[in-house]
């Protein structure tokens, strides 16, 4: 009953909400943000991040068994720089942290087996979101969206 009220709710809303999703659209851009329960949110965040872990090892070995000069590696060096902005474009260091939604301020929250990196990347993740003013913007929103 709670899920097809909220339904109801953000159908009626100023919001661009799309609706129910399947797992397969999650990583079309079909929508921005997708909301669900804890457990089943820590399953597909665990599971996006065992895939894009796999994918950029396999991306890595391939490149590595096929040598620059080869006709699938044209561009050799290119290809490397490539493969470098791939793995880097899909590993969670490269941000660091996310924020914890509902918290009046700033609270960002960190895998638990962050690297050094991914500390740094934090930080700056961080300040961005200070800078940018994360917590108004979500304010400001909420606000036109409940008419307060």
């Amino acid at each position: 009953e709670l899920v097809k009220e909220t339904n109801a709710i953000f159908t009626q809303s100023p919001l661009n909400f799309v609706g129910n999703v399947e797992g397969g659209d999650i990583f079309k851009g079909k929508a921005t943000v997708v909301v669900c329960e804890g457990f089943v949110g820590n399953v597909v965040l665990k599971t996006a991040e065992g895939l894009s872990e796999s994918l950029v090892t396999l991306f890595k070995r391939l490149l590595g068994e096929r040598p620059p000069s080869s006709p699938a590696n044209s561009g050799g060096a290119g290809m490397r720089e490539f493969a470098a902005a791939f793995a880097d474009r899909l590993d969670y260091a490269s941000v660091g942290c996310a924020p914890l939604l509902g918290v009046n301020g700033i609270s960002m929250i960190a895998h638990g087996r962050s690297s050094a990196r991914a500390i740094q990347s934090s930080i700056g993740t961080t300040r961005r979101a200070i800078e940018g003013r994360i917590n108004d913007k979500i304010q400001d929103g909420l606000a036109q969206f409940t008419g307060a």
